[in-house]
């Protein structure tokens, strides 16, 4: 059973790579690329983060205020755990 489970995880783990493998084909082309998402982490929020993880740049633009700071800080702890788990 965990074969199949971790098959399955792989699998979900390569959909959810595909930006990240479409900014690779491009890099030659490119210096920078921006990727402007909602900071809520949705699909497309995770695969931005998931894509700029390897690269260890995220720009993260705030309103300086105690509740969006916090915010933040969970975000920068999202992408951290995103970059580490790409290095495993």
């Amino acid at each position: 059973a965990s074969t199949i489970d971790l098959v399955d995880q792989n699998e979900m783990l390569l959909r959810e790579q595909r930006l990240k493998f479409a900014l690779d084909d491009a890099s030659d082309s490119y210096d920078v690329c921006l990727i402007d998402c909602s900071p809520v982490m949705r699909r497309l929020a995770f695969n931005a983060y998931l894509a700029a993880a390897e690269g260890g740049m995220v720009v993260i633009p705030v309103k300086l205020d105690s509740t969006v700071m916090r915010g933040t800080a969970l975000t920068v702890e999202a992408t951290r755990s995103i970059a580490d788990a790409l290095r495993m």
